[in-house]
């Protein structure tokens, strides 16, 4: 039980930190210099780097969560893309929708991409490591 939560934690963290990196250099990359105007909104580069950064993170911490856990990827896998779904809900609640700069679609399609990232993540470490689900428990 506690290998399973350190493996959900340990994805989680994975995918946070993948975040933090990849959307710090897409920053540097696609968003103009401190003290410099912003436009109308965050360029469509930014945008697409973020998308994608989201989603190789999220995969990462899928496939991170299933090579922790060693048994039940998916499990696990879908534990953690259900943590990532109340959180990207709960932050677009909480922000009351797009930032900013933002198209009105993004803050949902961060949300989504999340979990499905994170549930390829299991799936992949579930064919890799050729791991399947224990049968479910008989009633007697």
């Amino acid at each position: 039980m506690l290998r399973s939560v350190f493996a959900v934690i340990l994805g989680y963290l994975a995918a946070v930190l993948l975040v933090v990196a990849g959307l710090g250099l897409a920053g540097m990359l696609f968003l103009p210099p401190p003290g410099r105007p912003y436009g109308p909104g965050v360029s469509p580069a930014y945008l697409i780097a973020n998308v994608l950064v989201s989603i190789a993170a999220a995969v990462v911490g899928g496939l991170t969560a299933g090579i922790v856990a060693r048994r039940s990827p998916i499990l696990h896998a879908s534990a953690l893309a259900a943590i990532m779904f109340i959180v990207g809900i709960a932050s677009m609640v909480a922000s009351g929708g797009a930032a900013p700069g933002q198209p009105a679609w993004y803050p949902l399609a961060i949300a989504v991409i999340g979990p499905v990232g994170a549930l390829v993540g299991g799936w992949l470490q579930q064919r890799r490591s050729g791991a399947v689900m224990p049968p479910p428990a008989r009633a007697r």
